[in-house]
């Protein structure tokens, strides 16, 4: 051990760079993909990989239904982003049409804090009675 004369200045430690965080996905959902026999006023939970930005799922989320080939009005719904679980809640204004194939879409434009885009995502599912 030697020791420093005023004069030098300390050599800063050189760290690693941390790898960059994986892109996120969707862990699971409920209702689940393919589901069936949905009862019409459930909401829908979905939760992710990583936490999320909350605010980045406005306007990126769409909801549709079809019943016997035929499109079906979904009625108005919030999504509200719940970072304790990493999760998003979809709720309806009013229950689903009865007997729907209803397909919930993540859009482009849903990022993490750190801006890593989630890749758009799909989940299908089908209402009861």
């Amino acid at each position: 051990i030697a020791q420093s004369s005023p004069d030098e200045e300390p050599v800063p430690e050189e760290r690693p760079l941390a790898p960059p965080m994986p892109p996120p996905t969707i862990n699971f959902s409920a209702p689940t993909e393919g589901e069936t026999d949905i009862a019409p006023a459930t909401p829908i939970r979905v939760q992710f990989s990583r936490d999320m930005k909350a605010e980045s799922f406005e306007g990126h989320v769409k909801v549709t239904a079809t019943a016997a080939g035929t499109a079906q009005t979904v009625p108005p719904f919030t999504t509200t982003y719940k970072a304790a679980n990493l999760a998003v809640e979809i709720r309806f204004a009013e229950p689903l049409p009865k007997y729907a194939t209803v397909v919930v879409e993540f859009l482009e434009g849903i990022v993490t804090p750190d801006g890593t885009a989630l890749a758009p995502a799909k989940i299908r599912f089908s209402t009861g009675g």
